[in-house]
């Protein structure tokens, strides 16, 4: 996936790939990795003894996930009855279904169907059923009242939508025509989703901010010829996200001042007509990132296998364990310092570093990460020894980079970290605190006050709110 967007994949061709790689070029190497996405889920171990009801539940997950994620309309919600809101029918739900039911997820080691308790997500990958999966409408949604046989069927409220074709190898070929009709000129929903979704990346709210429903019930966009436009832009030009991405960077409106004028508050505080750039804070992954940054270790070592940073034993304690082999759940790696999106993330244990940030859930898609200002946040960044450690090494960094003149020193501080200029007062204010902490640690007998009083300085600016936000 990350090496898609670093090439710049067309995103009509990446999302094909992910629904349905296997079908459409069944050839291609790797092309089961793309596709393992829907071998996925937090599925209740209770059900490994009810086979049907685990495959019900399975595609359950898919079809809301899908409906989500690409189309931006709650399909999960036509599970037990006709949508309340969107014109979405039960018989539009259970027609995604029998689409999905024509595959089934086995294992690469034994080969067999692969559901079984315990059982490792890497050795998951996606194949054709050999006999598809019969889906009924079911009465509120109870796998136990079937009526009525429901046939794979594209949703009927959208143009191109209906039943799919029969034929003799029509089961092999579901999920590539639903791939194929989702990035169709007949679709107006796939460009919207993604053009809105990256608005939001940048801006920290899109244009319509409720990403996962663009329905009736979602909040409407603030700017819906905008949003149109840029859909357009981006299913006109190749569907290039790097484009978009440019397009969007360079514009006035992203290239703003976060200072807004006192009017523009009083009548728009949400800022959702974009008078100002608002703030944002960063997300965890990035407050990760950026800690290693500044201090000079950040490994930028791409793809591969995900890394397992060192936790501690009271950290570990919140990993659910009933063998009691922690260490297998989390296999610390050799590799500590690469960026954050590499590490290991397990559906049952969220990273306590993480945690701390506004993460996303892990058992369905999100679509807005939470942006809160809690204790939890100052406490991690003041007392985790990963922060420690970063403080440590951008003290030597500065020392290694300026030498003795420590108002270079401080200069090269403030550009690491915030990427501006150090005011004046800001200089004296920190070439005070060093000099203080430096007779401090003196005083008490340090055997490197010098590197101490840095350590400290180094550790105050990894603590500021400026640090964590960008402006």
């Amino acid at each position: 996936m990350i090496r898609s967007f670093n090439e710049d994949k067309p995103y009509d061709r990446f999302l094909m790939e992910q629904v349905a790689g296997d079908e459409i070029w069944p050839g291609q190497q790797g092309i089961q990795d793309a596709v393992a996405v829907w071998t996925l889920g937090e599925w209740p171990n209770a059900l490994d003894a009810y086979p049907e009801m685990l495959e019900y539940f399975r595609r359950t997950d898919q079809v809301s996930t899908l409906g989500e994620a690409f189309l931006g309309l709650t399909f999960g919600c036509a599970n037990c009855h006709n949508h309340k809101y969107d014109p979405i029918t039960q018989r539009d739900y259970f027609g995604l279904e029998a689409i999905f039911a024509a595959s089934e997820t086995w294992n690469k080691n034994t080969g067999a169907k692969a559901w079984g308790k315990g059982e490792r997500t890497a050795f998951r990958a996606l194949r054709h059923a050999g006999k598809p999966a019969q889906v009924h409408l079911l009465t509120r949604g109870d796998l136990g009242k079937p009526t009525k046989l429901i046939g794979p069927a594209l949703p009927w409220f959208l143009p191109g939508g209906g039943p799919l074709p029969g034929g003799p190898d029509e089961a092999e070929q579901r999920r590539a025509r639903l791939a194929r009709w989702l990035v169709s000129d007949q679709n107006p929903l796939t460009a919207r989703v993604i053009a809105n979704r990256i608005w939001q990346w940048h801006f920290g709210q899109g244009l319509a901010p409720t990403p996962n429903d663009l329905g009736t019930q979602g909040v409407s966009p603030s700017h819906p010829e905008l949003l149109d436009w840029l859909a357009t832009e981006l299913s006109g030009n190749g569907w290039s996200l790097k484009r978009m991405h440019r397009l969007i960077v360079l514009s006035s409106t992203y290239r703003q001042s976060s200072v807004r004028e006192p009017k523009a508050i009083e009548t728009d505080p949400q800022n959702r007509l974009l008078a100002g750039f608002s703030r944002r804070r960063l997300e965890a992954e990035e407050v990760w990132d950026q800690l290693h940054a500044v201090s000079g270790t950040l490994d930028m070592k791409s793809f591969g296998a995900p890394f397992v940073p060192r936790l501690t034993p009271e950290e570990l304690h919140g990993m659910y364990d009933l063998e009691g082999k922690r260490e297998l759940k989390w296999p610390v790696t050799a590799d500590q310092h690469r960026r954050g999106i590499y590490i290991l993330n397990r559906r049952s244990f969220r990273f306590p570093f993480f945690e701390s940030f506004d993460p996303p859930g892990t058992a369905t898609s999100c679509p807005v990460r939470q942006t809160t200002t809690v204790p939890a946040q100052a406490l991690t960044l003041l007392n985790n020894r990963m922060v420690g450690e970063q403080a440590e090494a951008m003290a030597k960094r500065l020392a290694r980079e300026s030498g003795t003149d420590l108002d270079a020193l401080v200069k090269r501080a403030w550009l690491l970290a915030y990427n501006r200029r150090a005011g004046d007062s800001e200089i004296r204010s920190a070439l005070y605190f060093i000099a203080k902490a430096e007779a401090d640690h003196r005083q008490s007998g340090s055997q490197d006050p010098r590197h101490s009083s840095l350590v400290e300085f180094c550790m105050g600016i990894l603590n500021t709110t400026e640090f964590i936000y960008s402006n």
